[in-house]
């Protein structure tokens, strides 16, 4: 989903080369949700003998996810990126750098001049 969301957010992908598969999803969304629930009602007796455990294991897992997140994206974070294309950085750029966009008459401009 993610890989989705940044696909479509960064035009790597176009909505109208999904929509026909994303309409179908949402048209049958009940239907994916069947098997889960079928699961559940078979072993809800199981569940229901061990639901302590099972709510320790999630919090555990889900507090163990986060913690390890956490360390990557600091890690990520103090490390430099190398060998990305264009991976100088130039420090120090002038505070309006390459901002020629918001001024009438510099740079590419998405209102169209009148003559």
């Amino acid at each position: 989903m993610v890989l989705l969301t940044l696909s479509l957010e960064f035009k790597l992908i176009k909505l109208n080369q999904i929509e026909n598969v994303a309409d179908f999803l949402i048209r049958n969304m009940a239907f994916f949700f069947i098997p889960p629930g079928v699961g559940l009602m078979v072993n809800l007796e199981l569940i229901a003998n061990n639901w302590i455990a099972i709510t320790i294991a999630t919090f555990l897992s889900t507090v163990l996810v986060l913690w390890s997140t956490a360390m990557v994206a600091q890690i990520g974070r103090k490390k430099p990126l190398q060998g990305f294309p264009g991976d100088t950085v130039v420090e120090n750029l002038p505070a309006n750098a390459g901002d020629t966009g918001s001024s009438p008459g510099l740079g590419r401009s998405h209102m169209p001049r009148s003559n």
